[in-house]
């Protein structure tokens, strides 16, 4: 079973639609990038580990002798991990190089498209060529993976690929996803197991609405700007409703469903990247057979034919919600409150949780709109877990001291973050309750994203943080295999490790990238090469390590990233048994100045059985005594565990 209706179109209209939107969606580059995944990519997001063979082909170089050479070269330099556009460019260059003998990357200037033994001139005409010939043998492939994932059938045979063909014609539904295949959100596992398997489902239950919050809210994985943008416009291509003008009730119902089930992360998704929905984009206005794509929605745009069907068909069963006029077909008897005639708002509760009696987050929805009532998410992101030991967490002052004491002042704000911890007392540390009450708002985390696994990234993490090796540790290699190896199961299962977010961290304007390492293993495990008979939970605020990467400013990446941020702490770190980084970052938006704190949570114990502690840094751009980036150290805040009629 698929979706039940669609936007059809030919298949040349189908075609050039899914051009016309790599196009449009994908940086057009004749040479080659790092893209923000630092993989190697070229061409309409072409990336070269998984598409040497027909970037190849699509230059002309299908008949040279060497043909298999090159392709095997290419897929090798474009597997690797490159943080730079020039590292992905030299090595692509040195590939082909060693293959044919050239000289590009020196005097024979960058290989690609518009340089290239099929097009030595330079003609955009004739890289445009190479372009699309490279996009028509390549979009087969993205077809065929389309169709497996739809039927859960990882290598699907010509048959099973006609039968997706037919659940999923040609249409803007599957043009939308034809994109999000190419951009790897659909396909397959290394396991074998579906990507996005929340999507499929609701492709497959004929669940819209769910369909299309996953495209447009949840298949960024990196949490990028410029992804936000393409993944508003590949939700608007998809359509929330069959029929965008007038929407079945049945849609209706799935769309505020929908909205019960996803209100928080859709208001916070909005509050990030809602400036990057374009009210002008290169598809918008255009044609395709009698089909026009339409301009990218907001929020409350593209649920407003919704609430017109929802408030009609009250209407319709119930009579009016005006004021004094009676409800169609019920007696006097029957109508709510002794017949009494409602207020527009109390007689939309009523009439609209009777019409939705078997969805009952309907009614609910629907007055929280019409009273202005936040909603609460009905699937919550974490549990609480077991109650923990009484006690309290309090602050206490940094001593910077080398030999003697010499205590900083403690932040006033250190006060409230311990007053909100607090909230938080009977909670183990090993749940993954987010820690942070609505009795003080100013708090709150940025939004982490998981991220694809890339063996390079984690390694780089890895190695730095203070719990792993030094690159000079000569058991650092094997630490980190025996580290893969405790993680292998996690990996397979499709557990993410990796995750990303952007953050302005000091205010100016910038967005820095930050990536976290989860299930950083505690104490000796790597060294010891094998799991200890007691390893303590794992906990998302402390079995981690943050890494910024080198854009856009590697002045503030290589402070962030230097010992030096954690050398004050490592003293305590180290005595108790644990060891300090940083691995959590909340913001305070009371603080104007410097709004987001880097806390380095901490086991305290010789088993770390779940009293924790933290010490908080404020981030710093220095100033005319002190200048650079540097991290301030604010306060610690401790875990005063009350046992035995006493406090430990």
């Amino acid at each position: 079973m698929s979706l039940s209706s669609y936007t059809l179109l030919s298949k040349f209209d189908y075609e050039n639609l899914v051009f016309q939107m790599l196009q449009d969606f994908e940086e057009i580059q004749p040479y080659v990038y790092a893209d923000s995944n630092y993989n190697a990519t070229i061409g309409i997001g072409f990336e070269i580990s998984a598409n040497a063979l027909y970037i190849l082909e699509g230059m002309g170089y299908a008949n040279n002798a060497k043909f298999s050479l090159l392709v095997s070269a290419l897929t090798t330099a474009g597997s690797a991990c490159y943080l730079s556009t020039a590292a992905a460019q030299e090595a692509i260059n040195q590939a082909v190089n060693s293959v044919l003998g050239t000289n590009y990357g020196s005097g024979g200037g960058n290989f690609g498209y518009l340089n290239n033994a099929y097009n030595t001139s330079g003609s955009s005409a004739i890289a445009d060529t190479q372009m699309q010939q490279t996009f028509n043998d390549i979009r087969g492939h993205y077809e065929t993976t389309l169709d497996g994932w739809l039927l859960d059938v990882q290598h699907p045979t010509a048959t099973q690929q006609n039968a997706a063909l037919a659940q999923l014609p040609y249409s803007t539904e599957r043009a939308a996803l034809l994109s999000l295949t190419y951009n790897n959100i659909i396909g397959f596992n290394g396991n074998g197991s579906a990507k996005s398997p929340t999507l499929r489902n609701a492709i497959v239950t004929d669940d819209r609405a769910e369909a299309w919050y996953q495209i447009r809210y949840y298949s960024n994985g990196n949490h990028l700007p410029g992804i936000a943008r393409r993944r508003y416009e590949e939700s608007q291509i998809f359509g929330l409703f069959s029929n965008p003008v007038n929407p079945s009730l049945a849609e209706t119902v799935q769309a505020y469903q929908m909205l019960t089930a996803h209100r928080a992360s859709i208001e916070a998704y909005d509050k990030l990247y809602g400036y990057k929905i374009p009210t002008q984009y290169g598809l918008a206005g255009q044609t395709y057979g009698n089909t026009t794509i339409p301009h990218v929605q907001t929020l409350i745009q593209a649920l407003q034919p919704a609430e017109n069907v929802l408030m009609t068909a009250i209407d319709t069963e119930y009579g009016s919600l005006e004021k004094g006029r009676p409800y169609k077909g019920t007696r006097t008897a029957d109508r709510p409150h002794g017949g009494r005639v409602m207020p527009r708002a109390g007689s939309f509760f009523w009439a609209t949780s009777r019409l939705c009696a078997t969805s009952m987050v309907i009614g609910w929805i629907a007055v929280a709109l019409a009273l202005g009532v936040p909603t609460v998410s009905a699937k919550p992101m974490y549990s609480s877990g077991h109650t923990g030991s009484l006690g309290q967490y309090v602050t206490s002052p940094v001593d910077l001291g080398a030999t003697g004491p010499n205590y900083l002042p403690i932040y006033p704000a250190c006060r409230a973050l311990a007053a909100n911890f607090n909230q938080f007392r009977t909670v183990r540390f090993d749940s993954r309750n987010p820690r942070l009450s609505p009795r003080y708002p100013q708090f709150r985390r940025a939004h982490w994203m998981p991220t694809a696994w890339n063996r390079r990234v984690a390694k780089r993490i890895w190695i730095g943080h203070p719990g792993g090796c030094s690159p000079n540790d000569t058991g650092c290699e094997s630490a980190w295999h025996s580290w893969l190896k405790q993680t292998k199961a996690l990996r397979e299962a499709g557990h993410p490790l990796l995750w990303r977010m952007t953050v302005d961290l000091l205010g100016n304007g910038q967005r820095e990238t930050i990536v976290r390492l989860d299930h950083i293993l505690p104490y000796k495990s790597v060294y010891e090469h094998h799991v200890p008979e007691s390893v303590p939970p794992y906990c998302p605020y402390i079995d981690v390590q943050m890494y910024m990467l080198p854009s856009p400013d590697p002045r503030l990446a290589k402070v962030f990233n230097s010992n030096l941020l954690i050398s004050w702490g490592w003293r305590v770190g180290r005595k108790q048994g644990g060891f300090m980084g940083p691995t959590d970052l909340i913001e305070n938006t009371h603080d104007k100045k410097h709004p987001y704190y880097i806390l380095s949570w901490r086991r305290v114990g010789h088993h770390g059985d779940g009293v924790i502690g933290v010490a908080v840094l404020q981030w710093s751009a220095g100033d005319k005594w002190s200048p650079g980036y540097t991290g301030l150290p604010l306060c610690n805040i401790k875990w005063l565990a009350k046992r035995a009629g006493h406090a430990q």
